[in-house]
């Protein structure tokens, strides 16, 4: 038992995942334990917090230091450059120009900053401001202190997203590339320049969407809906005219990086999340994007546990608690 060990969990609007990671004396990465419990439809808080207790019992954590994530449009991320000065500097030039970042009143939010260090010829620091509107972190709060669980770390999707790409393979420092997840409400963004993060966003569009349309035009309650919707073709506009939506929201982030970061060729879009198992999802955003998109597996760089069930099964869907686990 040690504390040395990353737990994540991944509270979403459908399943509910968690892994805990522990770094070998070699200074690998080893998954200890995964699970993943799906949450009924029209779940209460007292449902969410008994699926959450079975996770975590059959998780068999060793400690209850434990990450969490956020996201939504109650959570905003700005890439910004600042003139080199210390930190508790930034923070108070912050202060007089907050709402030129943020769309919510200061007093209303959770604010972090991470400075990320500084800019290539050395003039300037890259700052990452990470704000959240106060309820939606102290619902987390509410969640922890009903399981007895300690909040050692609360991130954002999308940046945890980024922490597990980097501690990944996948991850070439010379190169960029997009990381999406699209999960049952929302799909979660990052851009990666040359080992940097350098944005980060949340769009409103994710596999529950599909699951209802389909409902909808073919007559089906929402349980079947959601099984039919792993074997229908991308081109069915029909039904998927949203997913055209996602990639052109896609391609406006990665014009958006070209012009302020100076985003170069991106070399690869990685897919993850319950959705990624749409049939043909890599070839449709592929096709739509112009860029190579493909499923990745960061977990095949880690050690095991005896038991790999969950992982080959669910892969997908828990890279992004691996990545709240490592922030």
């Amino acid at each position: 038992m040690t504390n040395k060990n990353f737990i994540g969990l991944d509270i979403g609007d459908f399943n509910l995942k968690g892994i805990e990671i522990a770094k070998t004396t070699s200074g690998k990465l080893k998954i200890v334990s995964a699970g993943m419990e799906k949450l009924k439809r029209g779940y209460s808080f007292n449902d969410l917090i008994s699926t959450l207790r079975v996770l975590l019992s059959n998780l068999k954590i060793s400690h209850n230091r434990v990450n969490v994530s956020v996201s939504g449009k109650s959570v905003i991320s700005r890439y910004l450059l600042f003139p080199i000065m210390p930190k508790q500097n930034i923070i108070k030039s912050l202060k007089f120009e907050f709402d030129k970042y943020v769309p919510f009143p200061m007093e209303e939010c959770v604010v972090d900053i991470d400075i990320l260090g500084k800019t290539q010829d050395n003039k300037k620091l890259n700052v990452l401001i990470v704000s959240a509107k106060k309820e939606v972190i102290d619902e987390k709060l509410r969640i922890f202190n009903e399981l007895n669980l300690i909040p050692n770390v609360i991130t954002t999707d999308s940046l945890a997203l980024s922490k597990i790409f980097l501690n990944s393979s996948y991850n070439v420092k010379d190169s960029s590339f997009a990381l999406l997840n699209i999960g049952c409400n929302w799909a979660n963004l990052a851009i990666i320049k040359k080992g940097f993060p350098i944005f980060s966003r949340d769009i409103n569009i994710g596999g529950e969407l599909f699951t209802r349309v389909i409902s909808d035009k073919i007559g089906l309650n929402l349980e079947k809906a959601e099984e039919e919707k792993y074997s229908l073709s991308l081109d069915r506009t029909d039904i998927f005219a949203d997913m055209y939506s996602l990639t052109n929201e896609i391609q406006l982030s990665l014009e958006y990086s070209k012009k302020v970061y100076g985003l170069d060729e991106v070399s690869c879009i990685y897919v993850s999340g319950g959705s990624s198992r749409l049939s043909g999802l890599e070839q449709f955003l592929t096709d739509n994007l112009n860029l190579k998109c493909s499923l990745w597996n960061p977990f095949a760089s880690f050690d095991k546990p005896a038991d790999t069930s969950v992982l080959d099964e669910s892969y997908q869907e828990l890279i992004l608690s691996a990545g709240i686990a490592l922030s």
